[in-house]
């Protein structure tokens, strides 16, 4: 089995209903009067793919971008129901720009799913403390991923 295959595999694992702390999927696609557009903002291809590949088997339309100014880009055209932002971005700091969509009234409203390699608290504290609404440290359980993408969705319905 070639590497791609494996870790596509690895992230479509599920250990089953009720195998998990976290509930299992409950935005269920066909029940949904709306599919959630998210933006993916990853340098890394493959992981971009297996992130992408996940979210879109549930349901979810994702957009990809490599950079942060790609992203800005997106986003004046046309605004996301939720970003997932890596803090490694080739062209800014993750933590710049999640300041400056927290900061602009326009994007301030859109939740921000935080991800990175970088598992110190101080790194978590400054994402929140620039704007993040949630953090995820790479590797993780996919889950875990699908369960913060839904309570952030379903926060920012009912008023962040």
């Amino acid at each position: 089995m070639s590497v791609r295959g494996y870790l596509l595999s690895s992230v479509l694992r599920s250990d089953g209903p009720g195998n998990s702390e976290f509930p299992p999927h409950t935005l269920v696609p066909a029940m949904r009067d709306a599919y959630p557009n998210l933006l993916l903002a990853e340098e890394d291809n493959l992981l971009a793919e297996i992130i992408a590949f996940r979210l879109e088997l549930l349901g979810y339309k994702v957009a990809r971008v490599k950079s942060g100014q790609e992203l800005l880009e997106r986003m004046a055209d046309d605004l996301p129901d939720l970003m997932i932002v890596d803090l490694f971005l080739p062209d800014m700091d993750g933590f710049d720009l999640i300041n400056q969509l927290s900061s602009e009234s326009r994007t301030d409203r859109v939740p921000i799913l935080v991800f990175s390699t970088d598992s110190e608290l101080e790194s978590v504290e400054r994402a929140h403390a620039a704007g993040a609404d949630d953090f995820l440290v790479v590797p993780f359980d996919p889950t875990v991923m699908e369960y913060k993408v839904e309570q952030l969705l379903e926060r920012a319905v009912g008023g962040k």
